[in-house]
């Protein structure tokens, strides 16, 4: 996760432990209102995907994003900061989630082949969705393990990068 926030920004040091960046989240939220510019590339990346279900899901978090930020910011400075880790991570979580919905739009588009929607909507369903209290484990089937020929035949190897 530090990874994805780290690669997400250009202008910061993006060095040390997760909650020594999570202070440059709150740098940046406060300061700069930066969160303002990532909510508009996160709505913009929904915006050219098919109205799926996996897009309908990304695009509430997105919306429940932009909620929890302006919840957070009204947070006594001394709680705020002790809620900046989940917060970075939900932002993380949903970054991803809007990118590879938009990938899968892109693949839809110039291969007319699905497997990135697959992936976007495995993501989706592992860190965007509520799986309820039994956490998914009562599911009676498992897209991945069904269409698991097909994500490993569209992976990458060290041969082909």
């Amino acid at each position: 996760m530090a990874r994805l926030l780290r690669d997400a920004q250009v202008n910061t040091i993006w060095e040390g432990p997760d909650n020594i960046l999570c202070l440059d989240v709150r740098r940046g939220i406060e300061q700069t209102r930066a969160h303002e510019t990532l909510l508009a590339r996160l709505r913009d990346a929904v915006s050219v995907s098919d109205d799926d279900d996996t897009t309908r899901l990304v695009s509430r978090r997105i919306e429940d994003l932009d909620a929890a930020i302006t919840a957070w910011t009204k947070l006594d400075r001394q709680l705020a900061e002790a809620r900046l880790f989940p917060l970075a991570q939900f932002m993380g979580d949903v970054y991803a989630g809007a990118l590879l919905t938009e990938q899968a739009a892109w693949e839809r588009a110039t291969r007319g082949t699905d497997r990135k929607a697959l992936v976007a909507r495995l993501y989706a369903r592992r860190y965007l969705a509520d799986q309820g209290p039994l956490r998914g484990i009562d599911a009676d089937c498992d897209e991945a393990l069904q269409r698991f020929d097909e994500l490993v035949a569209g992976a990458f190897t060290a041969e082909q990068t």
